[in-house]
């Protein structure tokens, strides 16, 4: 099997013959399941500039396994769903907080991608940090309400903006490729709700009592997904395409706080949209609950106030995955 050193080498050769070759290429940490490399464009005219400090791009490269655990097979089509959306969102407002200066919350622009390589290269945030990282950093831990605030309610205008305009008619040919990301969308279930009920026999004299709680709700999510799946495309004002991953390491945000990028859409797939808020929001929980960082709630508070879609039922849903992803977090801290 080839080294990371030989992916590596392969994927500077395969750009080198492009109009995104590359000077070099340097790997990033934090994510698991890619090899992805920030490259330094030889032409910057290539995305538009003339200059060199902006001529920096994200390349991502995905093969059938995780990048970090190679025994861990997945679905290598899973960075086609990934383009599918991200080349949608191209054309897909920003979301714009008013204040001075303002806030944006975007997804990267996607430049090119190779389905033959399943290599993506896109726009990078240079000078950002992942929002779980920022939050655990002495400016994190040191961020004033006001501050947390506004990060949280662009949030959530913008998850609640990109739900709403992916549900529109003009939507429809992406929704239904969407719904192909079978194996992710099983993934997701299995991570969270079979696992919900197996971690009862791996911790029995703490979970035992709620046996008959979890199998309740992992029943009520596996009817759940059968219903709405055998429907496909259609959508109603809980179901719909989602992000799939909605966590603050998928969340980039700059130095001066003030532009955020929605990454990793991998996951993407039909889902319940409640699931990308109860996740992040499970996430932005922990921040207070292991690193007593008030942020955490701040963010969340203005997060769910700044989302326009939220009724009775999707709030009930999505405290459910709260705590189901919360009981992740608990039990492999």
């Amino acid at each position: 099997m080839a080294t990371d050193a030989d992916i590596e080498a392969s994927v500077f050769s395969q750009l080198a013959s492009t109009k995104y070759a590359c000077s070099s290429l340097t790997r990033l940490n934090g994510g698991t399941a890619n090899f992805v490399y920030r490259g330094v464009l030889s032409n910057p005219e290539s995305i538009g500039t003339t200059e060199q400090e902006k001529a920096n791009v994200i390349i991502k490269h995905t093969k059938d396994f995780v990048a970090l655990n190679r025994e861990f097979k997945l679905d290598g089509e899973r960075c086609v769903f990934e383009a599918l959306v991200l080349k949608g969102l191209n054309d897909f407002s920003s979301a714009r907080e008013p204040l001075v200066p303002p806030i944006t919350v975007k997804t990267p622009r996607l430049y090119d991608f190779d389905p033959e390589t399943h290599t993506q290269i896109m726009e990078d945030l240079p000078e950002s940090s992942d929002l779980k990282t920022f939050l655990l950093s002495p400016p994190g831990m040191h961020i004033d309400k006001p501050a947390a605030r506004a990060i949280g309610h662009a949030l959530g205008s913008w998850l609640g903006s990109f739900h709403a305009w992916i549900s529109h008619n003009e939507q429809i040919d992406l929704r239904q490729k969407l719904g192909e990301n079978k194996s992710m969308q099983q993934l997701k279930y299995v991570v969270n709700y079979d696992q919900l009920v197996n971690m009862i026999d791996k911790y029995p004299q703490i979970l035992e009592g709620s046996r008959s709680v979890f199998e309740k709700v992992r029943a009520y999510a596996s009817e759940e997904l059968s219903t709405h799946s055998s429907k496909n495309a259609s959508i109603d004002n809980a179901w719909g395409p989602i992000h799939g991953d909605f966590w603050t390491g998928n969340i980039l945000v700059n130095n001066e706080q003030r532009n955020l990028f929605i990454i990793d859409w991998e996951m993407t797939q039909l889902g319940m949209r409640a699931l990308d808020l109860g996740q992040v929001l499970a996430e932005l929980y922990e921040i207070k609950q292991f690193k007593n960082n008030n942020a955490g709630i701040w963010i969340m508070e203005s997060l769910i106030e700044g989302y326009p879609l939220l009724g009775e039922e999707q709030a009930f849903r999505m405290a459910v995955h709260m705590g189901v992803h919360l009981k992740e977090l608990f039990y492999s801290a």
